[in-house]
């Protein structure tokens, strides 16, 4: 290193490795942007902390949560709120004044229980609502009115498990890297399909999709680098257990029904992508 060296890009997270070029460059002074503070609202009266005859555990605070958490954020809060307008519209109060972004999963739909939009539209002014995407359609993005103290941005995702997942993913963390002042947008890879997919016309999906592995455990990729990849299991909202097994989503435009067994596809990888399945060998 020498004097007048860029040692890292505006934006950059404070890791490990750059805590060490930092420190043994003897650099006085770094201008920090602090960690987005992220609030989850949970909403419904059939969740609860635990699984009973009349309620379902919540999994989307804690899976919501863990996004934050890899992006390098911070979770100030995860609430639950039944399905009470004057309560939800008190949370939604209460937590904008605690976080920079406030996440909401469940009651942004039109049926007589949904509160949360009319909590989100009475203090956010309205960038977005519903999509063109599957899974994921009612969708909800606020900003923050002008004048209004507290969050900047409201985020409202579905209560489907996957749905909320795959909002996380694409919506959700690069609203957290923009606010962190990074590039909002993730890495991308090209795949090979190992097998034929369907989408609906009209509609942008995001499939879960398994990457075929060596036996070492790197990705298997064909003669022209791309990942092999296929299915991670059922795709219907409904079926969340792909998401264990789910290395990328695969993304298909709106105006494609269908691709073919060896079409390339677009890739968004998750964090955990690059883990290792099996032993290296040797």
């Amino acid at each position: 290193m020498k004097v007048a060296d860029q040692l890292a890009e505006a934006g950059s997270v404070i890791d490990a490795a750059l805590l060490s070029v930092i420190f043994t460059s003897g650099t006085p002074e770094v201008h920090l942007s602090p960690r987005p503070r992220i609030a989850v609202l949970v909403s419904g009266d059939e969740l609860s902390g635990a699984a009973t005859a009349t309620t379902m555990r919540d999994s989307n605070g804690p899976a919501l949560s863990a996004l934050v958490l890899s992006e390098g954020a911070q979770v100030v809060s995860v609430t639950h709120v039944a399905d009470d307008a004057a309560a939800t519209h008190a949370e939604v109060e209460r937590l904008s004044g605690l976080c920079d972004l406030l996440v909401t999963s469940g009651g942004v739909s039109v049926g007589a229980h949904d509160h949360v939009g009319a909590a989100l539209e009475s203090r956010f002014d309205l960038i977005a609502w519903r999509a063109a995407i599957q899974p994921g359609k009612p969708l909800l993005l606020g900003e923050r009115r002008a004048g209004e103290p507290g969050a900047r941005f409201a985020l409202g995702v579905p209560g489907n498990p996957v749905s909320a997942f795959v909002i996380g993913v694409e919506v959700l963390l690069p609203l957290i890297r923009a606010l962190a002042g990074r590039p909002a947008f993730g890495l991308e890879s090209e795949g090979v399909l190992e097998e034929p997919v369907q989408s609906p016309i009209g509609r942008r999906s995001f499939l879960r999709m398994t990457a075929l592995r060596t036996p070492g455990g790197d990705f298997a990729r064909d003669a022209a680098g791309r990942i092999r990849v296929r299915l991670a299991g059922g795709q219907g909202s409904h079926q969340t257990a792909s998401l264990a097994t789910c290395d990328a989503l695969g993304v298909i435009p709106e105006e494609v029904g269908s691709l073919a067994a060896g079409a390339v596809i677009l890739l968004h990888p998750l964090s955990r992508a690059t883990r290792r399945v099996a032993p290296p060998r040797g």
